[in-house]
């Protein structure tokens, strides 16, 4: 959650906002001029992942204000494990740019933003205690979005982790006496593992690779009633191979990117090595003070929805189905067995921020690439020939959730699928045709299509899935191609596989 608070009244019901408070989770302060109080507040302050304040330059209290920023300024300097943003309205004031040249330069997590194309209202600033236009609301909107990295950056799915030196200090021996681990505060490795496990829970996947044996790790981790144990992992490799060896086929069991994949190590001749075979990696060298983690973006969690808190229970679903996969190698009978359902629901209000977050994250396994906020999506929703749905799945292991979304339009007698996606973890258990087979059973004898926009993201996945015999390509257009979908055999043959 993020808080947005000002020196003057932000008129917080105002439409403008709905961008950031709909799908940015914004708390917009809804008493002006209560900004110190509000930020100065260690209860309130710990409620927010950032902390934004729009100031107003030409204040005729220049001095008061001036003096606020100070105290404020000195206030952040014990709060460094969060991030401020300061927008500046209007002209440069001397007054106020000289704490904050001073200041900034010195703190990471403090950060200033000058907003100078402003409209000034007189009227509304005497009647309102607004002193500018109210269109300065989508201004200071788009600035906030343009200048937030916690926004801009897409979190990581993926964390990899060495153990040695990373998770406990020393290196792991036949006694465990060389490990030095204990569940306090001051202890490093113990807030290294509060703090994994903290974004486990908010939806992050954990993972290691480890030149180690991997029973006495497990063991270790019992033995010294650590934070984290062997069920907060998944995937994991702890062997004597090659480490960038082991993470690709990690990230293969995941069926990821790997540039959504953040490697820690100690070790940085070990990191080099990894980032040679994985150049996409994203890494970090474990430094004991943590202070490494604190500003990288990607590890903050915006929106955080039911999905992601059950993500690691759903990857769990996947680690069972892979398990019986490899057992089935010369079959797919075995599907028959696992009682697969679908149920399909059109996008409404309870359920339209899991339909953003699908576009907005899923990569591979998707048709369009487009990315869909809130207002887009209302936008399709409200039109007469376009129909948005979403696919949630079950099978006998539990509920995977919603793991799929398309978009059926109605253009001149015939039937278009767009925004067609699936989450990766679900794919290659004929989930893809079975949807396509409900769709053509719908619409009867209605001509379909599905139209496929080619990009570097999604030119592997769906290309692939593109070969099958019921697809036809009609139309080519740069790298936007249409492809008219006809019953096959081999369609037809997907619903063997699930139960009504």
């Amino acid at each position: 959650m993020h808080l947005l608070t000002s020196n003057f009244n932000l008129l917080h019901t105002n439409s403008g906002w709905d961008k950031l408070k709909n799908h940015h989770n914004f708390f917009i302060d809804k008493d002006f001029d209560n900004f110190f109080f509000l930020i100065s507040n260690p209860n309130e302050l710990k409620r927010y992942d950032s902390i934004h304040i729009l100031i107003n330059n030409q204040t005729s209290n220049i001095k008061k204000t001036a003096a606020k920023i100070k105290n404020l300024l000195n206030i952040f300097k014990k709060n460094k494990n969060k991030r401020f943003f300061f927008y500046l309205i209007g002209k440069k004031n001397k007054e106020i740019d000289f704490y904050f040249k001073k200041k900034i330069s010195k703190n990471s997590n403090l950060k200033s933003i000058n907003i100078r194309d402003i409209v000034f209202n007189n009227r509304n600033k005497v009647t309102l205690k607004f002193p500018f236009d109210v269109k300065m609301i989508e201004n200071f909107s788009s600035n906030i979005l343009k200048n937030n990295d916690l926004i801009k950056s897409k979190p990581y799915k993926l964390i990899i982790l060495d153990c040695d030196n990373t998770l406990w200090d020393g290196v792991l021996d036949e006694d465990h006496s060389n490990i030095s681990y204990t569940n306090s505060q001051k202890s490093i490795f113990f807030q290294f593992q509060k703090f994994l496990k903290n974004l486990k829970a908010k939806g992050f996947l954990l993972s290691i690779s480890s030149k180690n044996d991997e029973k006495k790790v497990w063991k270790l981790m019992k033995h010294k009633k650590m934070v984290l144990q062997k069920k907060d992992f998944l995937y994991s490799k702890i062997n004597w191979e090659d480490k960038g060896f082991n993470i690709k086929q990690i990230i293969n069991q995941f069926n990821i990117r790997e540039q959504d994949v953040l490697f820690i190590d100690d070790n940085i001749v070990e990191i080099n090595k990894v980032k040679l075979k994985l150049k996409k990696i994203n890494v970090h060298h474990f430094k004991k003070d943590l202070n490494f983690l604190k500003f990288d973006n990607r590890l903050t969690k915006i929106n955080i929805l039911k999905e992601d808190k059950n993500k690691y229970y759903q990857y769990r679903l996947k680690s069972k189905f892979d398990k019986l996969k490899t057992i089935n190698t010369d079959s797919l009978d075995f599907l028959k067995d696992l009682k697969q359902s679908v149920k399909i629901k059109s996008c409404n209000k309870n359920n339209i921020k899991r339909a953003i977050q699908l576009s907005q994250k899923t990569n591979q396994f998707n048709f369009s690439l487009k990315r869909y906020d809130k207002t887009s999506l209302v936008k399709i929703m409200k039109s007469k020939d376009k129909n948005v749905q979403l696919i949630e799945f079950k099978d006998k292991f539990g509920n995977h959730g919603t793991v799929g979304l398309y978009t059926l339009i109605l253009k001149e007698s015939k039937f278009f699928i767009s925004d067609f996606l699936f989450s990766c973890r679900v794919l290659n258990r004929y989930i893809e045709q079975y949807i396509i087979y409900l769709i053509l059973s719908k619409i009867n004898k209605t001509q379909l299509y599905i139209i496929y926009n080619k990009t570097k993201i999604n030119d592997k996945l769906v290309p692939k899935f593109l070969k099958n015999d019921f697809f036809k390509l009609c139309k080519k257009d740069g790298k936007k191609q249409i492809y008219k979908i006809k019953k096959t055999n081999k369609l037809l043959n997907a619903k063997k596989y699930f139960t009504k």
